[in-house]
């Protein structure tokens, strides 16, 4: 079959970008021809559906706006050339193919399951964000009811589909467990001698959902992040977080 694999691209790799990547190595390797269909974020106008939107109204909300051009972009693909699409990050599932499989690993959540603790932790206004998570639902809604199959990520994902959309005959789990192409990592050495990545600051570039405020990072100097009778977790070291303008912390345990 030739399918194609709709997905923005938001100029970053992370875990999903792998999800495809070895959804289409494993439809290639079964003899499909597999084409991605790729709408490049950052090179989209700012003009959803030809409106054109004051700089300090889109700094409002970015997100949301954000949310409406891709729409419009996805809408104007032409997948006609294949037998099957994949859609895969939001908005992609805009994409028009009557026949339609959505590896959906989540929403737009700041507008959905993530809607409520972000106005509680008081990062945006309740009643501006109440009306932009409603229209940003009604948007979506139609588009999603036009997809055949959903491959949610998780069980909570499909549960999603269910409370948001009112989807339950037409999912299944999908996951997607991903093997080591270079062979299985290195054994952890003796205790004490390894290390772990804690994210300290969250603010991920395109990656808005958290309802997490930004911290302000000084200079790099050791301090506990964790203690028990055996020991303590100590941040040795900081280093940026490359696509985002998140901070690692690699702390080391001591006993």
């Amino acid at each position: 079959m030739r399918i194609g694999v709709a997905k923005p691209d938001h100029g970053i790799v992370g875990g999903f970008e792998r999800v495809v990547d070895e959804v289409e190595r494993g439809l290639t390797a079964r003899g499909h021809t597999v084409e991605r269909l790729v709408v490049p974020v950052r090179d989209l106008d700012r003009l959803p559906f030809g409106v054109r939107v004051a700089a300090a109204t889109w700094r409002r909300n970015p997100e949301w706006f954000e949310h409406l051009r891709q729409v419009e972009a996805f809408l104007a693909v032409d997948a006609s050339r294949f037998d099957v699409v994949l859609s895969t990050q939001p908005p992609s599932y805009a994409i028009r193919h009557p026949r339609h499989v959505s590896i959906f690993f989540h929403h737009l959540r700041r507008f959905y399951d993530l809607a409520g603790p972000i106005v509680d932790a008081g990062l945006v206004d309740r009643e501006l964000h109440g009306h932009a998570a409603r229209q940003i639902r009604r948007v979506d809604r139609p588009l999603l009811d036009r997809v055949g199959w959903f491959l949610a990520g998780s069980g909570a994902v499909a549960a999603r589909l269910a409370e948001f959309n009112g989807i339950r005959d037409r999912v299944s789990v999908f996951h997607a467990g991903l093997g080591f192409r270079a062979g299985l990592p290195p054994e952890p050495g003796p205790p004490g001698t390894g290390a772990i990545c804690v994210i300290a600051e969250a603010s991920a570039s395109g990656m808005s959902d958290s309802p997490v405020r930004k911290k302000t990072v000084d200079k790099p100097r050791p301090r506990p992040l964790a203690n028990c009778s055996a020991g303590r977790f100590v941040c040795t070291r900081r280093r940026p977080m490359r696509g985002h303008s998140s901070t690692a912390m690699i702390a080391t345990w001591k006993k």
